[in-house]
């Protein structure tokens, strides 16, 4: 996927979802009117607001002048391979490191090959310290290892 088509992504699905739902969780993400890097897990069983939360923590990150891509899981590794494909994987994994805010919706709903596992794992890893990540899952982190293909 081209990066310039994915420059302003936040899918929502509820036109309630806005930066009003989450302003004490969103403000927590600005230090001096800057974007701070923190990232965030947000874990439970299905229906409990998970993306709820991480859509409209995305919609206040928007509505400060941030770039945000939101992604389920599986989308966001679909897009990798079809970069991959049409030889622009280059470009699209310096976007995934650069957006300052990524959000992966639903982690371990199906499980990853381990090659695909580890395409996303090196997403993460490149991300860390240098731009905010948010994942969501309802499985626990002690089940990761399974879903991911270990």
């Amino acid at each position: 996927m081209d990066p310039g088509r994915i420059r302003l992504e936040a899918e929502v699905r509820s036109a309630a979802t806005t930066a009003q739902h989450c302003e004490p969780t969103g403000a927590a993400l600005f230090h001096a009117g800057q974007l701070a890097v923190e990232d965030a897990l947000f874990l439970g069983p299905p229906g409990t607001g998970k993306s709820h939360w991480a859509q409209a923590i995305g919609q206040a990150v928007i509505q400060q002048g941030y770039r945000v891509l939101y992604r389920q899981t599986h989308a966001l590794l679909d897009d990798l391979a079809e970069a991959t494909l049409d030889g622009t994987r280059k470009e699209h994994m310096e976007f995934l490191e650069t957006v300052p805010l990524l959000i992966i919706d639903d982690l371990g709903l199906r499980k990853l090959p381990l090659t695909v596992a580890e395409e996303l794992l090196a997403i993460i890893m490149r991300r860390y310290e240098r731009a905010n990540t948010m994942l969501t899952s309802n499985r626990p982190v002690e089940d990761w290892g399974k879903l991911l293909g270990s």
